[in-house]
């Protein structure tokens, strides 16, 4: 049985840890390539997100460590968010 498409992202939430070498670089880039294909952007730095940051986003990309990971990772799945 075929899977169906999964939806096109329109709005992508960026987590960077600064302090992790290359982070706010590739975060840039990223950024950028976001925009220009049309996707509505937000992005933090704070590792601690506040309540609902995620909240209506269709997804986030997590840029650091694994550390970083798992600190976004509770809000995401109270959020729903990829």
């Amino acid at each position: 049985m075929p899977r169906s498409p999964m939806p096109r992202i329109r709005s992508l939430a960026f987590v960077v840890n600064r302090d992790k070498s290359g982070a706010p670089d590739l975060a840039r880039e990223l950024v950028a390539l976001s925009r220009r294909a049309g996707v509505r952007v937000k992005q933090t730095s704070r590792l601690t997100l506040p309540s609902g940051f995620l909240r209506g986003w269709d997804a986030c990309c997590v840029i650091g460590g694994d550390g970083t990971l798992l600190g976004v990772a509770r809000e995401a799945a109270r959020a729903q968010v990829p």
